[in-house]
């Protein structure tokens, strides 16, 4: 088996939910697919929110990582992580 070597760069995308309210406040939430699901009481309805700026729109999180790791997979099977290396 010869030895193989993976390079893997991972990027993170930035969504920003402007809100008029303290979420500390409420009694729970969550983010789902881009969406902030809010619910104010245990008994109320959810309420959903837009962010306004969206994931999908984060033009800089989609043109660098912010980490690149290296990997050799060696003849035994060991996996070695070479390098992990944070973009500035």
């Amino acid at each position: 088996m010869n030895t193989k070597y993976e390079l893997i760069s991972s990027y993170r995308f930035n969504s920003v939910f402007e809100l008029d309210f303290d979420i500390r406040d409420k009694y729970e939430w969550y983010i789902l697919w881009d969406t902030l699901y809010v619910k104010d009481t245990k008994d109320s309805e959810w309420r959903e929110f837009d962010p306004s700026v969206s994931c999908h729109e984060d033009v800089y999180g989609n043109k660098h990582p912010f980490e690149v790791d290296l990997f050799i997979h060696d003849e035994n099977g060991t996996n070695h992580q070479i390098i992990s290396r944070e973009s500035n």
